[in-house]
């Protein structure tokens, strides 16, 4: 009998030990990163910079929630033909994009929260007093970056008002050419004319009000746990109430632009 006791606790407790060894491996190789997809487009949103690091808004933003989360960033660019796999087999746990055509990609994903907030605006040069708004672009060179919002915008407007566009596939070229003298205006995305103006203070400026307005959060991957969803939700109100998100906007467009 009592030789049975001794074999008794002997097996309970080397399951004991086999428990709390497998629960340490589980926990030493657990991935406790944040895994985030992002689309690499240009500045200012994600980019490679002069060492082929990611650079961006959303690269940092994308750090800023893995910091409130406590866990590792991991970066996964992602082409628009890969993003829905990636998201449907857990690749990623969540996508950061600010741009439509992201959003427009990601539509049968989960979203978070609004977190940003832009429009439609229109530019020209700061020495430029006879453009005040859509009425004041008749007669004028209009630069516009094609299959945007602002193509949308601009097409809107020429309903009303008559003036000659002249259509871009690189979101730069009618900047420059406003700088140039080239383009009288330019309807942009608001976060690039921000952003250019900003570093560019004496070459841009925006008028009128801002257009066809959106908000965007960021998209879940349907792979992650609800607990999972929350936590990753939590952060981003964290970021917004906090200073955090405001700082970001403000270093990267020099205008707060948080939902």
């Amino acid at each position: 009998m009592l030789r049975r006791l001794l074999l008794l606790l002997i097996a309970l407790l080397l399951a004991a030990i086999a428990v709390t060894v497998v629960a340490s491996l589980f926990s030493l190789f657990a991935d406790d990163s944040l895994k985030v997809g992002l689309y690499e487009s240009a500045r200012p949103l994600t980019y490679l910079d002069d060492k082929n690091a990611v650079s961006g808004f959303e690269a940092d933003l994308a750090g800023l929630l893995a910091e409130k989360l406590g866990r590792k960033l991991k970066i996964r660019l992602l082409g628009a033909e890969d993003m829905a796999e990636a998201m449907g087999d857990g690749t990623v746990d969540c996508f950061v994009s600010v741009r439509e055509s992201v959003q427009s990609a990601m539509r049968d994903f989960p979203a978070t929260e609004p977190f940003i907030s832009y429009g439609t605006v229109i530019v020209s040069a700061p020495d430029d007093a006879s453009i005040e708004g859509a009425d004041s672009l008749r007669g004028k060179k209009v630069g516009v970056m094609v299959n945007t919002d602002a193509e949308l915008v601009c097409e809107k407007f020429l309903e009303g008002t008559a003036f000659n566009v002249r259509k871009y596939d690189i979101e730069i070229q009618p900047f420059q050419d406003l700088m140039l003298k080239k383009n009288d205006a330019v309807i942009a995305d608001e976060l690039y004319a921000a952003y250019m103006q900003k570093n560019d203070p004496d070459s841009y400026k925006t008028v009128g009000p801002s257009y066809l307005r959106k908000q965007f959060g960021l998209r879940l991957s349907t792979k992650i746990s609800g607990e999972y969803a929350a936590q990753i939700e939590g952060a981003l109100r964290e970021l917004e109430s906090g200073v955090e998100l405001k700082n970001l906007c403000l270093q990267w467009f020099g205008s707060d632009l948080s939902a």
